[in-house]
């Protein structure tokens, strides 16, 4: 299923200049978990930007360690008690217990198809019963062979495509 997203919000462009209209929407509307999990998280923009109490942990990765330094003296500076950022090449990653949600954002199809595959299988067999991942990818048609291993190892819950391209895939575990 694709649809457009319309919001006041990204129509005002309050967000734009922080991160890619339609990214934070997305996240807060699927904002009812526990514990959320980001991969790609930069210098850890993500938590500053959702509302308090959609987390109760946040633990963000991300392949640059001078982003993943930044991101924690932030949130130091920003009193977020419950935020972790480690460093890390997500292609390694042995998967977590209890996750809500976990985010991609531009990070995915950096890894080659048999990566997507098991980083895919490690993240669903992390999820709680109704935990989602939210895969976040500027160009399907770019990155059509990431989407269609998503679509093909992950059960669809959604999908959207938003910006001249950018799209937002939610997904689950695959149901027998």
């Amino acid at each position: 299923m694709r649809s457009k997203v319309s919001s006041p919000v990204l129509k005002t462009g309050i967000m734009g200049c922080i991160l890619k209209p339609g990214k934070v929407e997305v996240v807060t509307y699927s904002a009812k978990f526990n514990k959320l999990i980001e991969f790609g998280a930069g210098e850890g923009n993500i938590p500053h930007l959702l509302q308090k109490g959609c987390f109760s942990e946040y633990m963000g990765f991300d392949i640059s360690s001078i982003a993943i330094d930044r991101a924690r003296r932030k949130a130091l500076d920003a009193g977020l008690n419950n935020c972790q950022f480690e460093q890390g090449d997500m292609a390694k990653w042995k998967g977590a217990q209890s996750v809500s949600l976990i985010l991609l954002s531009e990070c995915l199809y950096y890894l080659n198809s048999a990566e997507v595959e098991k980083f895919l299988l490690n993240a669903m067999a992390s999820l709680t019963p109704n935990g989602s991942i939210l895969v976040i990818i500027h160009s399907a048609t770019k990155h059509a062979d990431t989407v269609d291993i998503c679509r093909r190892v992950c059960n669809v819950l959604d999908e959207r495509c938003v910006n001249n391209g950018q799209t937002f895939l939610t997904l689950g575990r695959k149901t027998a």
